[in-house]
């Protein structure tokens, strides 16, 4: 039975946002200075690092469901990379955080994405919850915690759209990319609720995609007894190349290459020393560990 009439009530709230910390903002690049990032940023508001160049920064922070958001860059000697991002924030109800590496995993399945394409995941666990009886029974457990999760999606202009629509299909567990998220999710967790989206997909062009250090060409050191030095810039940009300066006027064997932020390979002006040349194919990889294996045990493992 109707209790009482449908409530007209005007002028109340619908959706809160806490202030994001932009004092928080943490500019890249030698040529930041700081930024221009009031303390407390209003949702959807955006700021960029200040350049001492004078220049305008690459990319932006932006305040997105609370949380502070991409990068921003003065490069000076530094590289980067700009392209369009996509970006989405999740709620649900779960017993714990998937890691960063398995979320990122968990996120290019769901989207049939290759997983270089996804960027800036987090899981974030807030306040406890109590769940209702038969949720309890499933979870092993009276509460659970609410659970924020993000990430951001690498693009093209053109690709763009399809990926806001792909991305905003991951709350929907009717779909096949929400339920492979959901599924997965359910995989990795103990227990996990439904899951809504705080916003819709929001379309982020001209961001930083990748940022390399400059190499410090300084740090080069020349072999063979015919070396004077070398022609390597104090700062390098990533991939570019410098060699050994033989004091014979002779071109030098081998190159020194930036790659990734960090000087590799070996530049020689052998004169009555000996050296042997071939062929090298570079690789770095990135992880999360508790700590590194040592330099022989680790050429071990990627020998055998």
């Amino acid at each position: 039975e109707n209790l009482r009439k449908p409530v007209y009530a005007p002028d109340q709230v619908i959706d809160f946002h806490k202030a994001c910390r932009g004092d928080a903002a943490r500019p890249l690049g030698n040529d930041s200075v700081g930024t221009n990032c009031p303390v407390a940023m209003v949702e959807r508001s955006s700021c960029a690092a200040q350049c001492n160049s004078g220049g305008i920064a690459n990319g932006t922070f932006v305040c997105l469901a609370s949380k502070l958001r991409l990068k921003s860059v003065c490069p000076g000697q530094d590289s980067l990379t700009i392209g369009d991002k996509v970006l989405f924030t999740l709620a649900t109800v779960a017993s714990a955080c998937p890691s960063s590496e398995r979320l990122r995993t968990i996120v290019a399945k769901a989207l049939e994405v290759s997983r270089d394409k996804v960027d800036g995941v987090f899981c974030d666990v807030g306040e406890e919850v109590p769940l209702s009886e038969d949720d309890a029974r499933l979870a092993g457990q009276p509460t659970a915690n609410a659970v924020t999760i993000g990430g951001e999606l690498n693009s093209d202009a053109a690709g763009a759209h399809d990926v806001q629509l792909r991305v905003a299909q991951l709350p929907d567990s009717k779909v096949p990319v929400g339920n492979r998220f959901a599924n997965a999710l359910k995989s990795a967790l103990d227990y996990m609720g439904s899951v809504e989206k705080l916003h819709k997909p929001v379309y982020a062009p001209d961001q930083v995609i990748d940022f390399h250090k400059a190499c410090r060409g300084d740090a080069a050191r020349p072999l063979g007894n015919d070396s004077v030095g070398t022609n390597c810039p104090v700062a390098m940009v990533e991939r570019s190349s410098c060699a050994a300066q033989c004091n014979s006027g002779g071109i030098a064997n081998g190159t020194f290459v930036c790659l990734a932020s960090k000087l590799r390979l070996k530049s020689v002006c052998p004169g009555q020393d000996s050296l042997t040349i071939g062929d090298k194919v570079l690789f770095t990889l990135a992880t999360v560990a508790s700590a590194c294996p040592s330099s022989e045990r680790l050429r071990t493992i990627v020998a055998k």
